[in-house]
């Protein structure tokens, strides 16, 4: 009996607001056993095409579907933040079972009696084995190669200044297609220039279709892809 592939993509286009295609007549299909890896520069449809076989993004045209019975994992790049927790909190919560095992080792260590010594002992052998005693200084280190916030930067005040700004950006390029009028300025690629990062960050940008729309049209011009391969390497 010939093997079946437990996932096929056949034909498939994807296309954003502004008529900005990032994936175009993509072909896959791989074996149960295959171990795959997608490369290219920072807005080449990456992770597009991930969300996409992961079955969370469902508008394109094409085919794209996973063998029967056969169940998909996937680790999302932006992450949900719980906008009542810090930066710092944010970031914590990746970490809380490591964590728990320290408190609760600080726990017992402050009230030890006979009846916890086995308890501290598997504890302590278990964050040895972790290298979990300088955990602070583990989510310090990549807090900073991630460019991170400070630590108490308050995740629901950022949020609700990005969606008032981007509001008001909203409101203006719906009466023009760039933001000095009808043709693009210095000033679109400057203030397009965050968005570039937006599949890494999250922006939430889904209720402000001009703004999209704006993007598609400063992403597709041709300087903007001669630029996008030195911004990935600074990043």
């Amino acid at each position: 009996m010939a093997r079946q592939f437990i996932y096929h993509m056949q034909g498939l286009t994807k296309t954003y607001p502004g008529n900005r295609k990032v994936l175009e007549n993509i072909n896959l299909s791989f074996y149960p056993d295959a171990k795959i890896g997608v490369l290219g520069v920072n807005g080449s449809g990456k992770s597009t095409l991930l969300r996409i076989m992961a079955g969370i993004d469902t508008e394109f045209v094409g085919e794209g579907w996973v063998a029967e019975g056969a169940r998909v994992g996937y680790l999302q790049q932006e992450p949900h933040l719980d906008e009542t927790k810090t930066v710092r909190e944010n970031v914590m919560e990746g970490v809380a079972a490591k964590k728990a095992l320290i408190d609760r080792y600080n726990e017992i260590a402050s009230n030890y009696t006979d009846e916890t010594a086995d308890e501290m002992s598997k504890l302590q052998d278990e964050i040895d084995s972790k290298n979990l005693w300088d955990l602070d200084s583990q989510v310090d280190l990549a807090m900073d190669a991630l460019r991170c916030p400070p630590d108490e930067a308050e995740v629901g005040k950022a949020i609700e200044c990005f969606n008032r700004e981007a509001a008001v950006l909203d409101a203006h390029l719906g009466k023009q297609p760039y933001l000095a009028g009808k043709d693009i300025t210095l000033a679109d690629f400057s203030v397009a220039s965050p968005l570039f990062h937006n599949q890494m960050a999250g922006y939430p940008l889904a209720p402000y279709k001009n703004v999209q729309a704006w993007f598609g049209r400063v992403s597709a011009l041709p300087c903007w892809h001669q630029t996008a391969p030195q911004l990935a390497a600074a990043a």
